[in-house]
């Protein structure tokens, strides 16, 4: 992204979420598969992550998780 990166991103939608009090769910997405990316992604307050070359059904399970 041009202006921040995904982790400055989703830092700042929670922060906005605490001043109006609601929580969405946030799937970060990479092209990498390593453990520190994905605990880079839940550390910075995102709810899950899935790599970029998954599955439909992989996808659809992420998805199903989060979203009602």
């Amino acid at each position: 992204m041009p202006v921040m990166d995904g982790f400055q991103c989703v830092t700042r939608i929670r922060d906005i979420e605490k001043k109006v009090g609601v929580r969405i769910p946030i799937i970060g997405i990479s092209s990498s598969d390593q453990d520190n990316i994905h605990n880079a992604c839940v550390n910075a307050g995102m709810d899950d992550f899935i790599e970029k070359n998954c599955t439909a059904e992989e996808l659809q399970k992420v998805l199903d998780r989060w979203i009602r």
